[in-house]
């Protein structure tokens, strides 16, 4: 498919189930709107592969979440962004990021229980999570504040290199969960403004 742009209620791409194939959104993927929910990737299994190429999602409901998947998923592209507000901005559980990665230029996340979970994802070989931001501007990688639990949290995934974020007023801004096999992860220019913010750098 094209450019996919969505202004109402609902989610602007929902993948569900899907067992074989590849189904590449090589176009812009554009929703910004108070009662959106973004993109889900769900229950895909066998060799099915979905590939975004650009997204601009902003809403109130939703960003992307990627729920159940052993078929796996990619995002890629320079300039991926992802705005959420009361909701949380990357939601990756039980999913198999794809060898292509997921690459996003900044995600943001205003009172949500988290900007970003990345809970058991990565295990194709050479998969990895990134978050550029814009260079070395601070905050450029995107603001997540008054997070009720945690701003980023990450359990058994591979590689995750987060650029730039501003994590605030959060209970705790960047705290691994669980077992931590964790084989790179790198945190740059991280912002910090928070009570029992417990960063750890590996």
């Amino acid at each position: 498919p094209g450019a996919i742009t969505k202004n109402n209620a609902g989610r602007v791409v929902d993948v569900d189930g899907t067992t074989g194939g590849v189904l590449t959104f090589n176009g812009a993927i554009t929703q910004n709107v108070a009662s959106g929910t973004g993109i889900r990737v769900a229950n895909t299994s066998g060799t099915a592969a979905v590939t975004f190429t650009g997204l601009s999602v902003a809403n109130g409901g939703g960003g992307i979440s990627l729920q159940n998947n052993t078929g796996s998923v990619n995002v890629t592209g320079s300039t991926n962004t992802i705005s959420t507000t009361g909701a949380v901005a990357v939601d990756i559980v039980n999913s198999n990021i794809g060898s292509s990665g997921i690459t996003l230029q900044s995600v943001s996340a205003t009172n949500a229980a988290r900007g970003i979970r990345l809970d058991n994802t990565g295990s194709v070989g050479g998969s990895f999570f990134t978050v550029t931001g814009s260079g070395t501007t601070d905050g450029s990688g995107g603001p997540i504040s008054r997070s009720t639990t945690r701003g980023i949290t990450r359990n058994n995934t591979r590689s995750v290199t987060i650029k730039n974020p501003n994590v605030t007023g959060t209970g705790n801004s960047t705290q691994p969960v669980g077992p931590q096999p964790v084989k790179r992860r790198t945190l740059y220019t991280l912002q910090l403004n928070a009570a029992r913010a417990q960063p750890h750098h590996r």
